[in-house]
């Protein structure tokens, strides 16, 4: 395996915020889209246009050089945060305001010649900001080869900070991967190695920041929270309800300090639905659709927000249509439904000189959204997607399915776009075995429990088949880790763990599985009010 994993020249791994059983975390601030610099220079491109007002933040290193504010097209003044200059592989981690939109690349500059630079930089909304949570924000350094490198300790003092980590080495040939709960941004190998990882910070409190190490004798690293600007209820909507049916979400807040308490502070939700101090809107909804105002205070800050909960008369059936492999050429060719909901599992090799995943586009302009993504072992990561098309009709769906990497495309009818449930399990079994999944918990009946896996090794991909009661989609083999997906609908409200039975031997690979429990849409208009034993209109 050796050779193959040192000849890469760059490889990359994004993940968006890990949600595990029913925490209803999809609506939190996160990435948007990276930028990663090839191994030869100290420039990046990102694939989509940035966006004024949003945040770009930038993780540098070089060997020895000392590097001054990287120049960028956008008009963003650049500050630097934190830096690590005594290492043999200086550390740096730059923020700033995007300026203008439009497409952006990146250059480090120093006094001369730089060597062995590596950038991983990220655009993320503007809700993040750039500014320091006080004094939560450290670096330091390592040598001697440690297996594990931990970044930190620091202590915020705001609740849902954006935690960064970024971490460099001196080993070309090196890898410096997160450790849960951090997650996974971008991972860079080419004359030096380097690895960015963040996660959400919760209640103020200590946190840091660990990665495993491979090769790397020596690196900087620095770790800094930002907060945000205030105390917001970052949910912008809530899925829809049925008359009748158990519904159940969770609120999300970031800003002030301390635990949370929710209450109502004007108008009523539909009766039959209660929200807890916790922030669960919960219950059976027996009357119609209500836009209350929902408060939020730390105890000293407080916030409201006004949110539609929407109750329909009747669920819909929601249902499985599709699912379409990529073809050798890189890209998905299938006939759509409007509104259909499109989920897309990219696989992506890290060994012979890959370009990294972007975001998928398709020939109708349906724009498509990040979910999560992992690394399978060390030898690539399984992303997912979303998109809802605007108009029936074929399409042809594009991304960087090639030179190693593998999609397909999933179909569902009648399902409503919101993952806040979902997890993720890894393994490192490479022979005939029984691979388990995350558990996740539904919370409304007939939700579909949709899973992903993908897996790898340098001799011959994984196949699969599908686990007690879920069905086996479409193989996804062009080229590069293999992905595939299976799907069942659950009538009952529970936890489910989907299961795939690996029919191949990997030989030095890995898999890992990223499952989702979509909710079906509701329909039909609820005026009056419901009774025990009919409705009055």
């Amino acid at each position: 395996m050796g050779g193959k994993f040192h000849a890469v020249t760059r490889w990359f791994l994004f993940a968006m915020l890990l949600c595990i059983a029913a925490a209803a975390q999809d609506q939190l601030p996160g990435p948007l889209q990276p930028c990663v610099s090839s191994a030869s220079n100290g420039t990046c491109v990102f694939a989509h246009n940035v966006t004024s007002g949003h945040v770009l933040l930038i993780g540098a290193s070089s060997s020895t050089d000392v590097l001054t504010t990287p120049t960028e097209l956008r008009s963003t003044t650049l500050t630097l945060l934190e830096s690590n200059t005594n290492s043999g592989a200086n550390a740096y981690v730059w923020c700033g305001i995007i300026g203008t939109t439009g497409a952006e690349t990146i250059t480090l500059t120093s006094g001369g010649t730089i060597h062995a630079p590596q950038i991983n930089a990220v655009e993320l909304p503007a809700s993040v900001g750039c500014t320091r949570d006080g004094t939560a924000h450290s670096n330091g350094s390592y040598s001697g080869s440690p297996s594990t490198v931990t970044l930190g300790p620091i202590t915020t003092l705001t609740n849902g900070d954006f935690v960064f980590s970024y971490i460099s080495g001196a080993s070309g040939g090196g890898l410096l991967l997160p450790i849960s709960p951090v997650l996974t941004l971008s991972l860079g190998e080419g004359n030096g190695s380097d690895g960015t990882g963040y996660n959400m910070s919760g209640t103020a409190g200590a946190y840091s920041a660990a990665f495993k190490n491979s090769s790397n004798t020596a690196g900087g690293w620095c770790i800094v929270a930002l907060k945000p600007s205030s105390i917001q209820i970052v949910t912008a909507s809530l899925p829809t309800a049925a008359l009748g049916i158990a519904y159940s979400y969770t609120l999300q807040t970031v800003g002030g300090a301390g635990a949370y308490t929710y209450s109502l502070s004007s108008g009523s939700l539909p009766s039959g639905l209660t929200l807890s101090s916790g922030g669960v809107i919960s219950g059976t909804p027996t009357g119609p659709t209500t836009v209350p105002t929902v408060q939020v205070t730390d105890g000293t800050h407080t916030t409201t927000a006004s949110l539609a909960v929407t109750v329909n008369s009747a669920a819909s059936s929601l249902g499985f249509v599709q699912s379409v492999a990529a073809g050798a050429s890189g890209q998905i060719a299938m006939t759509v439904t409007a509104g259909h909901l499109i989920l897309i599992p990219q696989g992506l090799n890290n060994f012979g000189g890959n370009t990294p995943w972007t975001t998928p586009t398709d020939s109708i302009g349906t724009v498509y959204k990040f979910i999560n993504g992992q690394a399978v072992n060390h030898l690539g990561l399984l992303a997912i997607f979303y998109g809802i098309p605007a108009s029936s009709g074929a399409i042809t769906i594009q991304g960087a399915f090639q030179s190693g990497q593998n999609a397909i495309a999933s179909e569902f009818s009648n399902a409503q776009a919101f993952f806040d449930i979902q997890g993720e399990t890894t393994g490192t079994n490479t022979g005939v075995a029984t691979l388990t999944g995350p558990s996740l918990t539904t919370l409304v009946p007939n939700s579909e429990v949709w899973a992903a896996v993908g897996g790898a090794g340098l001799t011959q991909n994984a196949t699969w088949n599908a686990g007690t009661g879920y069905t086996i989609e479409t193989l996804g083999n062009a080229a590069g880790i293999a992905v595939n997906a299976e799907h069942a609908n659950k009538s009952t409200p529970s936890s489910y763990s989907p299961t795939f039975s690996q029919l191949t031997s990997t030989g030095d690979g890995g898999w890992i599985i990223q499952a989702v429990a979509l909710r079906p849409t509701t329909t039909g208009p609820v005026s009056g009010q419901y009774r025990h034993k009919g409705w009055i209109f």
